[in-house]
């Protein structure tokens, strides 16, 4: 089957069933490999933040809400990801550089 072929059979399936619905039927640890996404749990875990910590922040909106809604689970994005990583990065940076520690 021909690249062309397995886009019209991919767009004839989406249109019929819905990506949702067929997002659904897959492992979602397959299509969160796949597409590379990251729940807010490990992301948390990866920038050495724990999850309630996280959390509060995404409500208080100085991180975005996670992009990708799978079954009843949130993921973000790599590049969500990313960002929310380099945005960490450049506040431990930053804080560093204006710490003073305690004379005496």
């Amino acid at each position: 089957m021909d690249k062309k072929s397995k886009e019209q059979l991919l767009k004839t399936l989406g249109d019929e069933f819905g990506i949702k619905r067929i997002l659904f039927a897959l492992p979602q640890q397959e299509v969160k490999r796949v597409l590379g996404l990251v729940s807010v749990g490990e992301l948390a875990s990866n920038i050495g933040m724990n999850y309630g910590s996280f959390q509060s922040r995404i409500e208080r909106g100085t991180f975005p809400y996670p992009e990708v809604q799978l079954r009843r689970r949130a993921y973000y994005s790599s590049d969500q990801a990313h960002a929310i990583t380099s945005m960490i990065a450049t506040e431990r940076k930053n804080k560093n550089l204006t710490f003073k520690p305690k004379s005496g």
